[in-house]
């Protein structure tokens, strides 16, 4: 299949045999939800659905489904599947094929899901999003069969990474179990004797309590625009995406850095995000470049002796600590 055609744009030039180039309203349909004030929706089973998902239950269904749901106000544009009977409240559409014997829904729900309809928006008046719009689209569209075959690779595809994920999740929660038992308690069958530590419990009799502070430095080397640098590299609070995940930082022009870069980074420091740090955006700086200059949003521990920052950093990610 050429790029063109897996594109579906309206451009394309080389269409595989048995699809079509047409406007999406001679496939699908959009219909309106239901207007729904909070005194109507009762106690019961069936899920409300609106813009960004359910939004409460009630006791009947006004929706048989499956059918797709693209928000209309409010979260214009998204796109949610819903596999059972619901009530689509009034912010919504409810897209659904003309005719099931020429589109597949879950194909519908694929393809809606890769558009950008919240560019569509008429931000007149009320912002919405307009269903001629939509059907305005131009897109290539496959037979019956071939769009099935299509959302089934890509239900295959979302099962994995569903199935990915849970694996991760597993693993995350099993290393912050480990985790802790092994910065408190130390390897297993390593120690036999014990002591209590205020506010930590039973350690090794070996082990020394200390507070951080007096391993590490926090904030020790700071810059300002003034200081001889002409370009720095950048860290902001995005570079740090996820634990250990470090983007490239950004090369600026020192006299146009932001008021928030002020701290600078050596190797072996330890980043810790301290805007929610619920999230752990923390990471360690094995190989800090030239000028490296982190955000205020970040405190920068330096430990005191080289070997500590791996220690330290494990320390820091530890649910205990981000509890305390």
């Amino acid at each position: 299949m050429s790029a063109a055609a897996t594109t579906g744009g309206p451009n394309a030039t080389h269409i595989p045999s048995g699809w079509r180039l047409a406007r999406l309203g001679t496939v699908l349909k959009f219909e309106y939800g239901v207007s729904l004030p909070e005194r109507e929706r009762l106690p019961g089973d069936t899920p409300v659905v609106g813009s960004a998902g359910v939004v409460g239950f009630h006791d009947r269904a006004t929706h048989a489904g499956p059918a797709v749901v693209v928000g209309r106000k409010g979260s214009i544009g998204t796109v949610t599947w819903v596999p059972t009977d619901f009530v689509p409240i009034d912010t919504t559409y409810c897209a659904l094929p003309i005719d099931d014997r020429t589109a597949d829904l879950n194909w519908i729900y694929r393809l809606l899901g890769r558009e950008n309809l919240a560019s569509l928006n008429r931000a007149t008046g009320v912002p919405g999003l307009n269903r001629d719009d939509v059907y305005a689209l131009r897109r290539l569209i496959p037979p019956l069969q071939e769009q099935r075959a299509i959302a089934a690779v890509l239900d295959s595809i979302d099962e994995a990474i569903e199935r990915a994920d849970e694996v991760i999740a597993a693993t995350e929660r099993l290393r912050d179990a480990l985790l802790h038992e092994l910065l408190t308690r130390g390897l297993p069958g390593q120690h036999s004797e014990w002591k209590e530590a205020p506010g930590l419990g039973t350690i090794p009799a070996s082990w020394k309590a200390v507070r951080l502070g007096d391993v590490v430095d926090v904030n020790r080397d700071s810059w300002s625009p003034g200081d001889e640098e002409k370009v720095i590299h950048y860290l902001d609070l995005t570079a740090v995406f996820a634990p250990e995940s470090v983007a490239a930082p950004r090369e600026i022009v020192s006299t146009e850095a932001p008021s928030r870069a002020r701290r600078r980074v050596h190797s072996g420091d330890v980043l810790v995000s301290t805007v929610r740090p619920n999230l752990r955006g923390f990471a360690r700086i094995t190989s800090a470049t030239d000028n490296l200059i982190a955000s205020t949003g970040f405190a920068v521990l330096s430990p005191r002796q080289s070997p500590l920052g791996s220690y330290i950093y494990h320390h820091v990610m530890t649910p205990c600590l981000l509890c305390t």
